[in-house]
């Protein structure tokens, strides 16, 4: 939680930077350049690195056939995907001018090592070094900060530069944890075939829920590159991350409740469950409340007068959040008896929802539109979800009268996490 914290805290200070010296139009061209690379990066991968983790896992005797192959394939499909996104980028950023679209083909080429640092990522993964790994979260948007404000006095800050920056300021480290990898376990040609195979299937196999997550995740930026460039992109941006900052009590209670709701009967589940979203809904939207009220000053002194524009977005995506939230703590129950597969179907209605209020309403409503996509898509997977209750789970969705009982609970949770 502490880490995840710092990362948004640093994030809205690295934001800001941006904003304030590219403007809107300029950090609509910083958004649309960097979406791609890492876009594209991920659907390179075709969730072989799951797949690399999962056989590390069950046969560590073998891991170096499982590195060499997973590092191929990444190399062969990286560079393959970046080949293509060089091609489409003229008619993906068509509202940008000649200059930016140059930009984005050159930037194609960061695909690849970011293939390659799923692969790292997963095999920290692997070996349960999570304290590296957030480590190195914290490490790199630290040092993209640094590296902002060096360019910002130095008079050199533009979208191409934080661009180039952003990229590559965890290539350094990467490669440190690369070679650390292959001195442990060193290339081994033997089995390749075999090891392909298997991280291939598991990876295609698991690839579709992080695709749907992260189609969900960019769908909204993406038509409006395409449909109004870069000055809109620039205000909706600023207005999305603003209205992120509750999201942090979601994953404050996240690994609270799949913990504790493991093993556990429905009934107790959905309590705990209700425990966890009232008490999660109290802190999130007292807190969307407050940023909704102050929007207008917030907006206008952090970022400067010229992002003005993005105040009612950002409203509209306070209320999203929110309920985004709730849809997501009510969603933890049909993990917790095994039915994963239901989420992910409610996610596809949830992102075909989006998807056709995006090309409706972005093209007449502009980015108003856009935010109001998200929250009636987002009301709309709540609304599944509370139907399911009693379809799926045989049981009453949780109330949201908070009791005293409540505070106990979760006072009594964190204690325990503390302690263990």
């Amino acid at each position: 939680m502490v880490a995840n914290g710092l990362r948004l805290a640093i994030g809205i200070v690295t934001g800001v930077v941006t904003a304030r010296t590219l403007g809107p139009a300029g950090r609509g061209e910083l958004a649309a350049i960097t979406l791609w690379p890492i876009e594209l990066g991920f659907l390179a991968t075709l969730g072989i690195s799951g797949g690399f983790v999962f056989w590390v896992r069950t046969e560590p005797s073998k891991a170096s056939q499982y590195l060499s192959a997973t590092l191929v394939v990444n190399i062969i499909q990286g560079a393959l995907i970046a080949a293509l996104g060089a091609v489409l980028i003229p008619t993906l950023l068509r509202q940008y001018d000649a200059t930016v679209i140059r930009e984005a083909q050159v930037l194609m080429i960061f695909i690849l090592p970011g293939t390659i640092s799923y692969t790292v990522i997963g095999a920290l993964q692997s070996q349960m070094e999570f304290r590296i790994i957030n480590a190195l979260g914290v490490i790199i948007v630290v040092g993209t900060l640094i590296g902002l404000v060096i360019l910002r006095l130095a008079d050199a800050l533009t979208p191409l530069s934080a661009a180039l920056l952003t990229l590559s300021i965890a290539l350094p480290l990467q490669a440190i944890l690369l070679v650390r990898l292959l001195r442990k376990h060193p290339l081994r040609l033997r089995g390749f075939w075999s090891a392909s195979r298997r991280v291939l299937s598991y990876g295609v196999r698991g690839f579709p829920i992080g695709l749907i997550d992260t189609i969900a995740t960019t769908i909204d930026q993406a038509v409006i590159i395409v449909a109004l460039g870069p000055l809109a992109l620039g205000l909706y941006v600023v207005g999305l991350r603003g209205s992120r900052l509750p999201e942090t009590f979601q994953s404050a209670v996240g690994t609270i409740l799949a913990t504790r709701s493991i093993g556990q009967q429905t009934s107790a589940i959905v309590s705990m469950t209700g425990k966890v979203l009232r008490l999660t809904l109290m802190a999130a939207g007292g807190t969307a409340i407050v940023l909704g009220v102050l929007g207008q000053l917030l907006i206008t002194a952090l970022y400067g007068y010229g992002f003005a524009g993005a105040v009612p977005l950002f409203r509209i995506l306070l209320v999203e959040v929110v309920v985004g939230i709730a849809a997501w703590i009510l969603a933890q129950p049909f993990l917790a008896v095994n039915r994963p597969g239901y989420v992910s179907m409610l996610q596809v209605v949830d992102l075909s929802v989006l998807a056709v209020l995006l090309v409706i309403l972005v093209p007449t409503h502009g980015i108003n539109g856009a935010a109001f996509a998200l929250l009636v898509s987002t009301t709309v997977r709540l609304g599944l979800v509370l139907l399911s209750y009693p379809l799926v789970l045989r049981s009453r969705p949780p109330s949201l009268a908070l009791s005293l009982d409540d505070f106990r609970w979760i006072r009594e949770a964190l204690q325990f996490r503390r302690a263990s």
